[in-house]
């Protein structure tokens, strides 16, 4: 499901579109990668790097 959310830019006004998830469709991603360290995503502060961006880019090693 999308909602569009209203924001304010200095003086702009705009819509933008944000895809809502259930609790439940949360916890089922959760639980289908273990592999992954969650507890590490939840720390991770504004402006730091990501650690699912070095997936991304295993993914794009592996497929070459």
């Amino acid at each position: 499901m999308r909602v569009a959310v209203g924001i304010r830019l200095g003086l702009l006004d705009m819509a933008v579109e944000v895809p809502l998830y259930r609790t439940a469709d949360v916890d089922a991603f959760v639980d289908a990668h273990p592999e992954t360290d969650w507890k590490q995503l939840r720390q991770v502060g504004k402006g730091q790097r990501s650690p699912l961006a070095a997936l991304a880019t295993a993914k794009e090693t592996a497929a070459v």
